[in-house]
């Protein structure tokens, strides 16, 4: 019956969309020559999504909604489904969360759906939701980095800056060469008075050939200065 309930939501959706359009804004400049595109290949997904996102850009987001939900009924790949889900985030964050609950369902290989799903659960208040599923992704999928920081940030969030450290630290080992995740875990050891700070400091320090990033000498800053170490 959630499925039926889903379907009937999201098809309603798209149908409101549809009745929403004018042709005369989609013949209009600049978005009258993809229509004259569209029109003389009505099948071709990246058409349709090309208009969508000029459609965004120009803040007309019921067209832009209907185009990128032609697009996925086209071809249901992972970046539009992602697209369609940011539009209707934009009317309500249950309308984003009920496609992507049906399109990761539909769709259970594309991992990105996943994770926004579960971001979307967070953005809900619905932490043990995103939990749940983060655990899922990770069980499937064990270097999904992006499962692995959303896990972290939910488990900080809710206090538990121990296993968040665990997370993050695991995330690390699989990605070393990423700077935004090894930044992300100093500023978490200086926020909580971990002294391993100091190791990974130094180890970015001497990374930094070229002397351009603040972070290194900033986590130290940090560390002392939750020590009162002024």
């Amino acid at each position: 019956m959630r499925l039926i309930f889903s379907i009937a939501v999201v098809a309603f959706l798209f149908h409101r969309c549809s009745e929403q359009a004018d042709p005369g804004v989609l013949n209009s400049e600049p978005f009258a020559s993809v229509t004259d595109s569209i029109r003389q290949n009505p099948a071709d997904a990246e058409l349709f999504y090309k208009r969508g996102l000029l459609l965004y850009e120009k803040n007309q987001l019921n067209y832009a909604e209907e185009d990128i939900a032609n697009v996925w009924r086209l071809q249901p790949k992972e970046e539009y489904g992602l697209s369609l889900a940011r539009l209707l985030e934009k009317k309500s964050i249950d309308s984003s969360i009920l496609f992507l609950e049906l399109a990761a369902r539909n769709h259970p290989e594309a991992v990105s759906l996943q994770v926004a799903l579960a971001r979307s659960y967070v953005r809900n208040r619905a932490d043990a939701k995103a939990m749940t599923l983060c655990n899922a992704i990770i069980t499937k999928f064990p270097g999904q980095l992006d499962a692995l920081l959303l896990k972290a940030e939910i488990l900080s969030k809710n206090g538990k800056q121990a296993e968040a450290t665990a997370v993050l630290e695991r995330a690390y080992l699989l990605a070393p060469g990423d700077a935004d995740l090894a930044h992300t875990l100093g500023f978490h050891y200086a926020e909580n008075g971990d002294p391993k700070v100091f190791l990974l400091a130094d180890s970015l320090q001497k990374a930094d050939l070229n002397s351009t990033h603040a972070e290194p000498p900033l986590l130290k800053g940090i560390y002392y200065y939750n020590q009162g170490k002024f």
